[in-house]
Parts: structure tokens; C-alpha cells; sequence
């Protein structure tokens, strides 16, 4: 789980994910609606950005 990153925010960064494709830089994430520049240095570090196999386009972006 993420600092300030609760249920809401959660549902809107896989919306995002699965309307537009993985995230492949932690900037990617400002493309949620409340998710700004103050947001995003907030969980930068912890954020993980890791590929798996098999989600859309045969790979997928997972936050821990």
C-alpha cells in the first residue's frame, strides 16, 4: 500500500492501467485525476513498478 493511496485512488490507477496501458515511469501516475506533482513525490520511493506476464498486451504493471 501506498501513503495516501487509499481505495479510491487504487480503482483510478487501474482504470488508468487498463484504459492507457502499463506504467512504465512513476511520472506516468500524474495522469490520474488527483494525482500531482505534490502526490507523486510524496510515495515516489515507494513506489515499484515490476512487469509480469500476462496482463494487457501480455504484460502488467504492479504497485505493491
Amino acid at each position: 500500500m501506498l501513503p495516501g493511496i487509499g481505495k479510491v485512488f487504487a480503482s483510478m490507477l487501474i482504470e488508468e492501467r487498463e484504459k492507457n496501458g502499463i506504467f512504465f515511469y512513476p511520472e506516468d501516475l500524474t495522469a490520474v485525476k488527483g494525482i500531482g506533482k505534490g502526490k507523486l513525490e510524496k510515495i515516489y520511493q515507494d513506489i515499484d513498478l515490476t512487469m509480469e506476464k500476462g496482463g494487457k498486451d501480455g504484460v502488467s504493471s504492479t504497485i505493491p
